[in-house]
């Protein structure tokens, strides 16, 4: 036993370390990871209208290790908020759990009037932009363009993202049109795939075939 023990190559070893390491990689950064590929497929869709893209124009990074910032919206519309930071997303999934109020307030102060702020009730989708990082937490509407007064809790180092939200209330257009896509995509593999499994259980049966009249004049040979 010992004599047939060839130890690894060093070759091999970093190998399986590089292995290793990108599969941790990938872990890691599987949220942006999924984030790209949906990227990737919404783009067609909206070159044919059928769905909303996100551009960087529509995102606005903040501050949210600061309370109170004054931020300036261009057009009105409906807006998400997206952040990474993992404290943050803790606290707003137990609040959001235990029915309490969001933590984000957002005034303006030219009319004097609060706009209302609602929590995203799922996790990180494929529809969901990669030119913001984390995922959606809050959803607003902005009546007007405008300045507006953002005050929310705060953590060191924390960003977070304003973004367009076409998303909110189309869920089930973005996940049919998506779903109808990779169908489209993976369609000629499959074919492909079952035209050359039959390809190969046709070329199979004929050997049975061909093997069972040989085995049938044998046995006639000998008898």
């Amino acid at each position: 036993m010992s004599e047939n023990y060839h130890p690894p190559r060093i070759r091999n070893i970093i190998l399986g370390i590089l292995i290793l390491a990108f599969g941790i990689m990938l872990v890691g950064n599987l949220g942006e990871i999924v984030k790209w590929s949906g990227y990737v497929l919404i783009t067609p869709l909206n070159k044919l209208g059928l769905l909303n893209l996100v551009s960087k124009a529509e995102i606005t990074p903040i501050d949210l290790s600061i309370p109170k910032q004054e931020v300036e919206f261009g057009i009105p519309g409906c807006y998400a908020l997206y952040t990474s930071n993992l404290d943050l997303l803790t606290v707003t999934d137990a609040v959001l759990e235990d029915k309490g109020n969001p933590w984000l307030k957002i005034n303006n102060p030219k009319h004097q009037a609060k706009v209302n702020v609602g929590f995203v009730r799922r996790g990180l989708m494929v529809y969901d932009t990669p030119f913001a990082e984390g995922r959606p937490i809050y959803t607003f509407e902005i009546p007007s363009s405008g300045s507006y007064l953002i005050e929310n809790i705060t953590r060191p180092g924390a960003v977070g993202y304003f973004v367009r939200d076409y998303v909110t209330g189309n869920e089930k257009k973005y996940g049919t049109f998506i779903a109808i896509e990779i169908l489209i995509i993976c369609a000629p593999f499959g074919f492909w795939g079952y035209r050359h499994a039959k390809t190969k259980m046709n070329a199979l049966k004929a050997r049975q075939k061909q093997n069972r009249i040989r085995a049938e004049k044998l046995w006639k040979g000998n008898h």
